[in-house]
């Protein structure tokens, strides 16, 4: 498989264009993974979901936005940086690359943490705006489901096709939520992580505490970006007088 491969008739890797491509995002991703650690609680559940697990959301308008961000967009930036133009930025052959199982147990890892801090935080029939109520559509499609067909977390339309559990049923979007005793049987969880068991209870402020050491550890310390913030500086922006930008 390639990496970042060079434009010449033998392609192959250019193993320093990755480390260079890794180093120059490695503050922005981890920036990006302890954001994602900074949902507040009251949130709207379906939404919160919604705007953490998806790049393009379905359930936020345009004015929603805000610089929380998404499992997606950071697992996406892993592609690109590691792949360059090569196997892992293209999705039809990025599993041929050995690191794609890496990158893709990491995600499954952070999804773990996230929905342990967030039990309550999940896609459930759709979302509400205005009072009226909407449901999750897939666009595109997926492997089975028409275009725009409705999805739903359990039930036929929540199978997650082609994958299969040990009884030879499909795997739903719901059985797939959880570590711990009282989840649908996983058979594997993740080692301790900052105190954080994702396969063991926990109360609610435990949950709320461990969501603030998680965005310390990856580099997002809300107070300290607070002492960073000096709204006077807007007033020593420079401006080019409106004559010399040929204004009138």
């Amino acid at each position: 498989t390639y990496r970042h491969a060079p434009s010449t008739p033998n392609g192959g890797s250019d193993i320093a264009a990755v480390q260079t491509a890794i180093k120059t995002q490695a503050l922005n991703i981890r920036t990006k993974i302890g954001l994602l650690f900074t949902f507040p609680d009251g949130e709207d559940p379906a939404i919160a979901y919604d705007e953490f697990s998806n790049s393009v959301n379905e359930s936020r308008r345009e004015e929603d936005y805000r610089n929380i961000g998404s499992l997606e967009a950071v697992h996406g930036i892993i592609h690109g940086t590691i792949g360059g133009n090569g196997h892992m930025s293209d999705p039809d052959y990025a599993a041929f690359d050995p690191i794609f199982f890496f990158h893709h147990s990491n995600v499954d890892r952070l999804l773990a943490l996230w929905e342990w801090c967030y039990k309550d935080y999940w896609m459930g029939d759709g979302y509400a705006f205005n009072g009226q109520n909407y449901p999750w559509t897939q666009e595109r499609g997926t492997f089975a489901q028409a275009y725009n067909e409705q999805i739903l977390p359990s039930g036929a339309r929540g199978a997650l096709y082609p994958f299969r559990n040990e009884h030879g049923q499909y795997w739903t979007s719901e059985q797939t939520r959880f570590l711990d005793a009282d989840a649908y049987p996983k058979y594997y969880s993740y080692q301790e992580f900052l105190g954080i068991k994702v396969d063991k209870k926990a109360t609610d402020a435990e949950r709320v505490a461990a969501r603030a050491t998680i965005a310390k550890y990856y580099g997002f310390d809300p107070q300290a970006a607070v002492t960073k913030l000096n709204t006077d500086a807007w007033s020593h922006i420079p401006v080019t007088p409106a004559t010399e930008a040929g204004l009138p």
